[in-house]
């Protein structure tokens, strides 16, 4: 990449500015092109592109931003919607969602008309009037509307953790999202649903789709990140995911994603394996001192299956909700 001092240059401004790199003219493009076919760069949209060493240690959400910007600047009436604008409202969600690179775009798309659908993965959300909001110095959607446009598009085990998320941050309203439907040309019902269960104590996106995957099999709803005080050492407290106070007098809690403090260094944070399997066995001891009758711990695999997790629901009896 020596010899392309001029895309050198555009490449290391992009990477500064946090976002993918484009071409100002003709021979930037064929420039660029020649690298990507090098293996040198990626190209994650039409005419978009990225040091393949640098685009590969982002996560998806972190790509979703860095084309937005890019595409911003190429297109700077474009105010961006869906899934796209959850990524720069910094929402939770599943990063699968983000399927192909795929980006979402308020507004009406107009066959034909120069710019305009020009990508298999440019998406348009139709609207009735269009607002912008200016969020990481991009234009999209505001929150609540944001949130319905995803509700109406993804199924609700994987929508959940967004509407949890913004409730966490206090930045949106029940009311404002119910406001918003108002606005939308299709039936709300799954905005709706995901009103009823959305719950703002839930503290990360694995929490949000664990506890989907309860409301989907049709099991009591448990309380979130109850603490739990030992008996012996009233200093001593152990909070949990999940617990079930049962009218037959058990309380069964449910931590998700237990395992991942044996084999992840970030959750192990330098300790080595025993210090945390010690550490579990001290906590799960304080939890059965304080009244816990069963523990049940699931991870990212065991949830993805959903059999591990609805079995454990079951062979701890937790009861079935009533039908809605």
């Amino acid at each position: 990449m020596k010899s392309h001092t001029r895309i050198n240059a555009l490449i290391a401004q992009s990477e500064r500015e946090q976002r993918c790199c484009f071409g100002r003219n003709n021979a930037d493009y064929k420039a660029l092109r020649r690298l990507r076919e090098l293996g040198q760069l990626v190209s994650p949209y039409k005419n978009v592109y990225a040091r393949a060493t640098y685009w590969h240690q982002l996560d998806p959400r972190q790509q979703s931003v860095h084309l937005a910007r890019a595409l911003g600047r190429m297109h700077p009436n474009w105010v961006f919607a869906n899934i796209t604008a959850a990524s720069v409202w910094g929402l939770d969600y599943s990063w699968t969602l983000h399927r192909k690179n795929d980006v979402y775009v308020a507004g009406v798309a107009k066959r034909g008309a120069k710019g305009e659908r020009t990508c298999a993965q440019l998406h348009y959300v139709r609207m009735v009037r269009v607002q912008a909001w200016r969020v990481q110095n991009l234009r999209i959607t505001g929150l609540s509307r944001t949130l319905v446009d995803c509700a109406l598009t993804y199924p609700f085990d994987q929508v959940l953790a967004i509407f949890d998320s913004a409730l966490r941050q206090g930045a949106v309203t029940v009311q404002d999202i119910q406001r918003q439907c108002a606005e939308v040309r299709a039936s709300c019902e799954p905005v709706r649903k995901l009103l009823r269960y959305a719950n703002a104590g839930s503290e990360n996106g694995g929490e949000s789709a664990c506890r989907a995957a309860i409301i989907e099999a049709g099991f009591q709803l448990p309380q979130l990140q109850r603490e739990f005080r030992d008996p012996l050492d009233a200093n001593k407290l152990a909070r949990v995911d999940f617990t079930w106070f049962l009218a037959d007098g058990r309380t069964v809690v449910l931590e998700f994603d237990g395992t991942a403090k044996y084999v992840s260094p970030e959750m192990a944070e330098g300790r080595n394996v025993r210090q945390v399997v010690a550490e579990e066995r001290e906590r799960e001891g304080l939890l059965r001192r304080a009244g816990v009758s069963a523990i049940i711990r699931i991870n990212y695999e065991q949830l993805r299956l959903r059999t591990p997790l609805i079995g454990a629901l079951n062979q701890v009896r937790i009861p079935r909700r009533l039908a809605e």
